[in-house]
């Protein structure tokens, strides 16, 4: 054997074990939609590859021709792959019916059949005869009819699948344009040899095509290594990436935009007018504290990520839109790239959050404050006096008769009247003071800041707007009265006042009186109050 043909057929055996190892990789760990065909590619690649191989190392007409016909095993089917992949390359298998597969597989099969039976119909090779091209025997064939279909449907499918790729690639981004691109590439490489074959401009007068899958698998190994390719099909990918209902910003190591998902134009209405290379403050235009926070900690090597949270008022609502921001750094071989920042929209939380927290403490029947949440502010307010020396005012006051109107009218009507009562006093009274529902038909109200005098005026305005109030319930005019209790303490003139209760129950007290001695009346509170200490 020549030096020659050594060293052609050791670089195919060598091209026969890459494409049965990236073969193995496919069949083992790909996970993903296309890994199948590629690998049944790579094992039709290296049957090409290993039968051309052993066709370049004999001599007997009869030994290259079989290991001819072997190749055609693997060679015949290697457009039909190529176009299956790049289907399933950009995931559009269920775009294509039964028929299209039927019709792109039968000729592949009829080529087998063709080359295996070309020495009764001679349609293949019209004439075959061994020539020496002063190295190595080659095989010297007359191409027939058969032969010129078989290289149009591989110049067909080759051209098929790059624009499948080139198209896929103006649909994807950044990372995943390029995988597309070198798909598109590996696509021309096989129609340039088989090119070359029909002319014979191949040195030593050997098949191109075995040697241009050594080019293929060289570009596909650097894609895999370099960009990740074949791990993830790109739209399936980018329709992950779109599906995913947080927004994805991408940012590159000089703060422009270099990708990001639907769901982040769908919060920031201007990312559907900026372009990729955008700056950092374009894309939070109106949040330049994020926009500063976010350089700051990327800059920070010893801050791999960071949860920050903003509100942006929504532009066609004018409500208010609530965001936590998950920061992260975006290595590559331990060199951060750049930085994906993940917006969730938490609105719907956020505002559940204060319904529920706003249940706990209103009164569902009034919208009033209710007793526990009454008392959690009425401590703080207290202490506030204390601290102020101011005088503090408390009213409680109860229905007079309201049994009576739930008996006579129906519960139904009985709520509509507190409902009513608690409106009616709601536009009595100022924002700084407390009123809530005390239990039942009974109601306080604190007030900051306010004498006893004043207090009595208030209740006494209060009073009168409930008996002037009127309920209209199933065609009756409803009126009722309350009766009420006004309760003072003085922090400047008789010291802090620590016992809430005792207010309370001095306030209590007096509306008892005011319902004894004849109801819809105000009554204070006439024993002075006394002052605890340390409690």
């Amino acid at each position: 054997m020549s030096d020659v043909q050594i060293l052609l057929s050791g670089t195919l055996f060598t091209i026969t074990l890459i494409a049965l190892a990236i073969a193995f990789h496919a069949f083992t760990s790909m996970k993903t939609p296309g890994a199948r065909v590629f690998g049944i590619l790579c094992v039709a690649s290296a049957i090409y590859t290993v039968g051309y191989a052993m066709e370049l190392m004999n001599t007997s007409l009869h030994a290259i021709d079989f290991w001819g016909k072997f190749q055609y095993v693997g060679l015949s089917f290697i457009p039909a792959l190529w176009v299956l992949l790049s289907i399933d390359y950009g995931n559009n298998r269920a775009r294509y019916n039964n028929v299209f597969y039927f019709f792109l597989l039968m000729i592949p099969m009829i080529t087998v059949f063709m080359r295996f039976t070309n020495e009764v119909h001679h349609l293949y090779y019209t004439e075959m005869s061994l020539v020496s091209n002063g190295h190595f025997t080659l095989l010297q064939f007359t191409k027939g009819p058969w032969y010129y279909v078989h290289v149009v449907y591989f110049i067909a499918c080759g051209s098929y699948s790059t624009r499948n790729y080139i198209v896929l690639s103006q649909k994807t981004k950044a990372l995943m344009r390029i995988q597309s691109l070198i798909m598109a590439s590996a696509s021309i490489i096989p129609m340039i040899a088989i090119l070359m074959n029909v002319v014979g401009t191949f040195p030593y007068g050997v098949d191109a095509g075995p040697f241009a899958v050594f080019f293929v698998f060289m570009l596909l190994m650097f894609g895999m290594y370099r960009y990740n390719i074949l791990s993830l099909i790109p739209k399936a990918r980018d329709k992950a990436f779109d599906w995913i209902q947080d927004g994805v910003l991408v940012l590159d190591m000089n703060f422009r935009l270099i990708d990001m998902n639907t769901a982040a134009k769908k919060y920031f209405r201007q990312l559907t007018f900026l372009k990729n290379g955008a700056e950092l403050e374009d894309v939070f235009a109106h949040q330049e504290t994020i926009a500063r926070r976010i350089r700051s900690w990327s800059t920070d090597p010893q801050r791999v990520s960071e949860d920050l949270s903003f509100e942006i008022e929504d532009e066609l609502s004018g409500s208010l839109r609530h965001f936590n921001v998950r920061l992260s750094k975006l290595y590559e071989n331990a060199i951060q790239i750049g930085t994906i920042i993940i917006l969730s929209d938490v609105t719907a939380s956020k505002n559940m959050m204060e319904q529920l927290a706003n249940l706990a403490r209103v009164d569902e029947m009034t919208g009033l404050m209710n007793r526990r949440y009454f008392f959690e502010r009425i401590h703080y307010e207290v202490d506030r006096a204390n601290r102020n020396g101011s005088s503090l005012s408390l009213i409680l006051f109860d229905l007079d008769l309201f049994k009576n109107v739930n008996d006579r009218y129906g519960h139904a009507a009985g709520d509509l009247i507190l409902r009513n009562v608690a409106d009616c006093c709601r536009q009595a009274l100022r924002n700084v003071d407390l009123f809530a529902r005390f239990g039942g038909e009974e109601f306080i109200v604190y007030l900051p800041d306010c004498s006893l005098t004043d207090a009595i005026d208030v209740a006494e305005r209060l009073r009168s707007s409930i008996e002037k109030e009127i309920t209209f319930y199933m065609g009756n005019e409803i009126r009722i009265t309350a009766s009420f209790g006004v309760s003072n303490h003085d922090c400047a003139i008789q010291g802090e006042c620590l016992d809430v209760n005792e207010l309370i129950r001095a306030a209590d007290e007096a509306s008892y009186i005011a319902k004894r001695e004849g109801r819809n009346r105000v009554q204070m509170h006439i024993r002075p109050i006394e002052s605890t200490s340390g409690v």
